[in-house]
């Protein structure tokens, strides 16, 4: 263990309910710091989840901080963002071009948001002085950008972004999310660092908000830590992993549209009429109902099986006889890396961005075109007749490890100059 000096660094993600993706990572980076005896604060606006009594009870050095904690300070926030909505504006409009002036325009649709609480955040860090925060997400983003414009800051600040960018802009209806690009274009200059998951997400940060490569930097995502192992191990309780009768494919994600399950579903039919094999979904979203309708109607409901959220999937991956990521598009996707990290053999579409990386253009895995639910059914067949080696999955997946991006993180936080 090397010791970190007892400094003070905070994480910051709005929630870690789902405690899946960018919210797990969150939680590994602070359990990663704590680790190296570094003071962590995890800063959240919502505590639900079992992932918060998780830290707690992790170690001594992780406080838990919800920014929305009723009190004097939450009161203060409606004027907070009254100040700080004239302060943005009175600087923007200086200057006259009119970037400068859609820019505070649309920083309303943000300061109109209950959340996030921008006057607590810049109060958490004048009273506890982090050498510190990483904010993880669009909106925390935002909110860390936004509280130093209003109020001074040598605290240093590291954004990390885990979506491309552009494509989050396509399939989204929301206006505020419309607004993000611009609203980062206005905004990342007051980063200390800004960090892609990947070098797909760095490329579309370039593309998208002009942002020059040289402030950008890429730092995988804390994925392999060595209790997987032993996790992995675990007793399963579900009746198609205890006693295999036929392959079991296994797919992790939020159940909506982004993860495209239905090509999957229809992929797995494609399957089924050559083959018997099962397909379990670990997850929980707004899609459930919807899947299980198309499930009936491609005649496969009896093979599929919408798991919903399981605390500890590593143990089903283990078991399973392939993984599965169906996405349209993606960040760098944790249960691809996860699932070569239990020696599960894998399939992904190569979609932005991610997968491309992570099997090092099909190195590790076959990679298939995005929505080609032909190609993912031959894919599917080709590897369960032909699986790769289990110990180049292994070794891939430590790649990826916390260690490694604890380290990236931390030297940015101390980064000087």
């Amino acid at each position: 263990m090397v010791s970190g000096g007892q400094d003070r660094i905070a994480v910051y993600i709005a929630t870690v309910e789902s405690a899946r993706g960018a919210e797990q990572v969150a939680a590994l980076l602070a359990k990663g710091f704590a680790d190296k005896e570094h003071k962590v604060d995890f800063l959240v606006e919502d505590e639900t989840g079992w992932l918060i009594e998780d830290l707690r009870q992790y170690s001594p050095n992780i406080r838990v901080i919800n920014l929305n904690e009723p009190g004097l300070i939450h009161s203060f926030e409606p004027w907070f963002r009254f100040y700080a909505m004239l302060r943005l504006m009175l600087g923007m409009f200086s200057s006259w071009p009119y970037r400068r002036v859609q820019c505070p325009l649309r920083l309303i649709r943000v300061m109109r948001q209950k959340k996030p609480p921008i006057f607590a955040l810049s109060s958490y860090v004048k009273k506890n002085r982090p050498i510190g925060v990483i904010s993880l997400l669009s909106m925390p983003n935002i909110a860390l950008l936004l509280a130093r414009c209003v109020r001074r800051m040598d605290t240093r600040l590291i954004i990390s972004l885990h979506n491309t960018m552009s494509v989050v802009f396509e399939h989204t209806s929301s206006k505020l999310k419309r607004s993000l690009p611009f609203l980062m274009r206005c905004l990342c200059h007051r980063a200390d660092a800004v960090v892609a998951v990947s070098g797909g997400v760095a490329d579309d940060l370039k593309n998208t908000i002009g942002l020059p490569g040289s402030n950008i930097e890429v730092v995988y995502n804390p994925v392999i830590r060595p209790e997987i192992v032993s996790l992995s191990k675990e007793a399963v309780d579900h009746p198609w992993l205890i006693e295999k009768s036929c392959p079991v494919l296994i797919a992790a994600s939020k159940l909506k549209p982004q993860k495209d399950l239905k090509m999957l579903l229809r992929a797995f039919a494609l399957v089924r009429k050559n083959r018997r094999l099962r397909l379990i979904i670990l997850g929980e979203g707004e899609e459930g109902e919807a899947l299980q309708q198309l499930a009936s109607e491609l005649g496969i409901a009896e093979d599929i099986d919408l798991a919903g959220f399981i605390q500890n999937p590593f143990a089903f991956y283990r078991r399973a006889d392939l993984f599965v990521l169906s996405s349209a598009w993606e960040g760098l996707p944790t249960a691809l890396i996860e699932a070569m990290g239990c020696g599960c053999p894998v399939v992904s579409t190569d979609c932005p961005s991610g997968p491309q990386e992570i099997l090092e253009g099909g190195r590790y895995g076959t990679l298939v075109q995005v929505g080609d639910q032909q190609a993912m059914a031959e894919a599917i067949e080709a590897n369960l007749d032909s699986p790769p080696l289990r110990a180049q999955l292994l070794e891939r997946a430590a790649c990826f490890s916390v260690e490694k991006s604890v380290d990236h993180y931390e030297a940015l936080v101390r980064k000087t100059g």
